[in-house]
């Protein structure tokens, strides 16, 4: 069967040529030709896929997700008599590589439409979220008359949605289903239309678009061996997942409050920022205190930038109340920068703890990859932990402004007043620093032990101990030298 994609959520009549069947039909027009074309071009984005029975054997389903395809339709039967042996394990197959998934019967108007719709409904037991609609293969008048066929096909659209719930979809060439009589009322199914070798398929009538389309009998595609059907989906993959129903969990992007990943959001080191999520409930179970932001890329990676704000260091935010299906919500949480330089990117998914993350097949993602914030670390202001400051200016006569004090590792700069005099930084627990200007010199213990030249109040530290008449005499110069601006109303300063 060649099945090509169309766009809506309805029924959509399959009438295919048969690759995928083993050989051309028999008794119908060469599916794949049409006569008179209306031709129409997808709206805007579209999805590959492809579709399968037991003629392409085995498939490695996860090969065929890597090369680009999004969907595939397996084959349930070919009418009543000949079950497909490779559905079973096409339909698990192609879900647990995270494609999305769809079922087609090769329909025969000689035989029990009933029948036919109730092997369907039984080999795919119940249709999950996200599985797209039934497709009636339609290619053969199979030795009835257009009417005949027409009428069981009917038959079948309602058995169908009576047992699954879902509106089917119809496959057909233009070329085969054009010439029968009254197709009007399905025009409110889904049509999948056979068009191959062209640039924009015909639409079949009373279709005046497609959801999708069977663009090749031929294709080659990785993890499949031989020829394989193409099918175009007319539209984008959150489209594609919501033709089946929306899926049990599933999240769509409303806003940040950080920069799109192609723009970067500078911290500094140790800076914290408040931050937020917005997310709308697109799925069809409501969110609780297990609807969480979670890290990916890996999932549940250990992030750099959590703080106690975050509910674990893998998990930014997670849901206060309920969120039903339709509402939106902030998901909250500081962003707070390493004591590291660079450029780091952060990627967030979003979980039901224990259940499922949203973007696990059968449900509505986003993708793991989507919500994403680039963020550069640059360094903060510089500390003093290594280096000493520098002391200013003094006023006319007197002391400098303010002494600088050393730490831990090393003494600070002198400071110099206007007559010359130094404000030396204090001695640290090393007696670090150095000796300028006639400053006083600090012992071990940071003391001033040597007096400095005349005019100066300062402490230039060096080591060692000296008598203590050369203390008296340094502070006895300080003492004079603050009484001098105290008398001119200058401001007055002491030395520490």
């Amino acid at each position: 069967m060649k099945l090509r994609s169309l766009s809506l959520p309805s029924v959509v009549i399959l009438v295919a040529a048969c690759v995928a069947c083993g050989g051309a039909p028999t008794g119908g027009e060469n599916i794949g030709t049409s006569g008179e074309a209306v031709v129409t071009c997808a709206s805007g984005s579209t999805v590959q896929g492809v579709d399968v029975s037991t003629y392409q054997g085995t498939v490695d389903w996860t090969s065929v997700h890597a090369s680009g395809r999004d969907f595939a339709f397996a084959r349930v039967s070919d009418g009543t008599a000949n079950p497909d042996g490779t559905f079973a394990t096409n339909w698990a197959g192609i879900k647990a590589a995270g494609m999305v998934r769809g079922v087609y019967q090769f329909f025969r108007a000689s035989q029990n439409a009933t029948a036919q719709a109730e092997l369907l409904a039984s080999a795919v037991g119940t249709f999950e979220p996200g599985d797209l609609p039934p497709v009636a293969d339609v290619e053969v008048l199979d030795g009835e008359s257009g009417a005949t066929l027409i009428a069981n096909l009917a038959t079948w659209v309602s058995v169908i949605k009576a047992k699954t719930g879902r509106t089917p979809m119809i496959y057909a060439s233009p070329g085969f289903w054009d010439a029968l009589p009254s197709t009007a009322p399905f025009v409110s199914e889904l049509s999948w239309v056979a068009d191959w070798g062209v640039s924009c398929p015909d639409t079949s009538t009373p279709w005046t678009a497609w959801t999708f389309w069977q663009t090749a009998d031929n294709g080659t595609v990785s993890g499949i061996s031989g020829a394989v059907d193409l099918d175009v989906f007319n539209g984008t993959l959150a489209q594609l997942q919501a033709l089946g129903g929306p899926a049990p969990y599933a999240a769509q992007f409303v806003s940040q409050s950080f920069p799109l990943a192609t723009s970067a959001l500078q911290m500094t080191e140790g800076e914290t920022i408040a931050s937020y999520i917005e997310l709308k409930n697109v799925g069809s179970k409501t969110w609780d205190a297990n609807t969480r932001i979670g890290t990916t890329q890996p999932r549940d990676r250990v992030s750099v930038f959590a703080d106690s704000s975050w509910v674990a260091t893998d998990r930014p935010a997670a849901v206060k109340g309920t969120v039903p299906p339709g509402s939106t919500y902030k998901f909250a949480f500081n962003l707070h920068a390493p004591a590291k330089t660079g450029t780091f990117d952060e990627y967030f998914g979003v979980v039901e703890e224990g259940v499922a993350w949203f973007s696990d097949p059968g449900q509505g993602g986003p993708v793991d990859s989507d919500l994403e914030v680039q963020i550069k670390v640059v360094a903060g202001p510089v500390s003093d932990k290594d280096a000493g400051a520098t002391g200013g200016k003094g006023e006319d006569g007197g002391a400098a402004a303010s002494a600088p004090t050393g730490d831990d590792d090393g003494g600070g700069a002198a400071a110099f007043d206007d007559a010359g005099a130094i404000v030396a930084p204090a001695g640290n627990a090393n007696g670090a620093g150095s000796a300028a200007g006639g400053g006083a010199a600090g012992d071990s213990a940071g003391a001033a032990t040597t007096a400095g030249a005349a005019g100066g109040c300062g402490i230039a530290p060096t080591s060692g101990d000296v008598p203590p008449w050369a203390i008296i005499l340094a502070v006895t110069a300080a003492v004079a030298s603050v009484r001098r601006r105290g008398r001119r109303g200058e401001r007055q300063e002491a030395c520490v």
